[in-house]
């Protein structure tokens, strides 16, 4: 549970986020009913990336892409597997924490038998809690430079730019 002052310098927040091509925003503001049926492409290009931020720098980035995109509990224990564990046991040793949102992949039996088994310490993290999750802002900016810097052209296109960025 959190304590009063917690300063999160052994704490690791992750999270997943779709990446599509094109336009990533999903709101549409529109003046009357008639200009609110608009033509939009039934099966968007894209990619889930999942990584995660913390006081002493990101883990590696994950990108998925097809049906790859779907990501079950046996799915997201080998992202943590690649992409979480041995970083967290470099720089933080025993005492780092693995902050994620709740999730029905993140909450399953299965995955909290993986992190037991793998000493992987979870810190209770309340649930429907974007704004207390500083990984979503960085999911914000790298949409925001996807678009209106990079200009992706096709997928490929995209993970690269993800990449890079």
């Amino acid at each position: 549970m959190l304590e009063k002052g917690e300063q999160f310098l052994v704490h690791t927040f992750t999270d997943e986020s779709y990446v599509q091509l094109g336009k990533n925003a999903r709101t549409c503001f529109v003046k009357n009913r008639a200009d609110a049926v608009k033509a939009a492409p039934k099966h968007v290009p894209k990619l889930l990336i999942w990584a995660g931020i913390s006081v002493r720098g990101p883990t590696p980035i994950t990108i998925l892409r097809g049906k790859d995109c779907i990501v079950n509990s046996l799915k997201y224990q080998s992202i943590l597997h690649e992409s979480f564990l041995e970083r967290n046991r470099m720089t933080f040793g025993p005492i780092g924490k693995l902050v994620q949102d709740a999730a029905p992949c993140h909450s399953s039996k299965s995955t909290k038998y993986y992190l037991e088994r793998s000493e992987i310490s979870v810190e209770e993290w309340p649930p429907e809690s974007p704004d207390l999750m500083p990984i979503e802002t960085v999911w914000a900016i790298m949409k925001r430079w996807v678009e209106s810097e990079w200009k992706p052209t096709s997928i490929d296109h995209l993970e690269e730019g993800i990449r890079e960025e």
